[in-house]
């Protein structure tokens, strides 16, 4: 059934798992445990739906794009701040990474997610006979999952028509930190797909250096690279006369202390 409603859909996927979970069976299993507990606790907390899961991916919905970028960069967040034990801090793609000033970039599985607005008539969905369970399909899910793919461990994208979206919602969202990556052509779709970078939130920095790009899988290529960094819109002012008062700060040195 063709569905006149408007959904968010992330797609979030645990990097190079197979390899893991192959030499590491053992300690797989606690990362599984934990990233899907993890996982699903967040989905609770922003009322989003659970779709379905394929291995480590979890597919999910949402009603606005502005949850859905919060549910994302929560995940990275906690995804770091769990207690790894030190056997899987030591495997490849989950051990710790700082910057070259010290800040924690990257500490425990990596996860990578696309995010994509399905626009009315883009999506389709049906109530799954035997858990109805609501099921859905249909381009915009596609384009999602292919997202997801071209996204690298630690890396949250979205698409043109979420940023036209979140741009509105800067406040709502927690302000996050936004870079246009470049317009991306895949074979399946007619025209080309304009991906942009979460990479942090504005006060809540994930200092993660993009050395890796973006993972053209599923035959992708670039077609334009992207403008950079997008500044948060200014806050508009919520007194009648328009006046806006901005404070500023600066922090010295304060003796004895450190």
């Amino acid at each position: 059934m063709e569905t006149k409603e408007s959904w968010v859909f992330v797609i979030t996927d645990l990097e190079s798992s197979t390899e893991i979970a192959q030499a590491f069976p053992r300690a797989f299993e606690w990362v599984q445990e934990a990233h899907d507990s993890t996982i699903r606790d967040l989905i609770l907390a922003f009322d989003g739906y659970e779709i379905n899961t394929e291995g480590d991916a979890f597919h999910v919905a949402f009603r606005d794009a502005a949850t859905a970028v919060q549910f994302a960069m929560e995940v990275q967040y906690q995804m770091m701040e769990l207690e790894w034990p030190q056997e899987i801090l030591r495997m490849p793609k989950c051990r710790e990474v700082k910057t070259a000033d010290g800040q924690l970039a990257f500490r425990g599985p990596r996860i990578r997610i696309g995010i994509h607005w399905a626009e009315e008539g883009s999506v389709e969905h049906h109530i799954h006979n035997l858990t109805k369970h609501r099921v859905f399909s249909g381009s915009a899910f596609q384009v999602t999952r292919d997202l997801c793919e071209t996204a690298a461990g630690g890396q949250v994208l979205l698409t043109q028509p979420v940023w036209d979206r979140l741009r509105h919602q800067m406040h709502a969202a927690a302000f996050p930190v936004v870079e246009q990556m470049g317009l991306l052509k895949y074979p399946r779709y007619s025209e080309g797909l304009w991906v942009y970078r979460v990479a942090g939130l504005l006060g809540k920095p994930l200092p993660r250096e993009d050395k890796s790009g973006l993972r053209f899988t599923s035959g992708a290529s670039l077609l334009q690279k992207g403008n950079g960094f997008y500044i948060s819109p200014p806050p508009k002012p919520r007194d009648p006369t328009g006046t806006l008062t901005f404070v500023s700060c600066r922090f010295g040195k304060i003796l004895g202390f450190r």
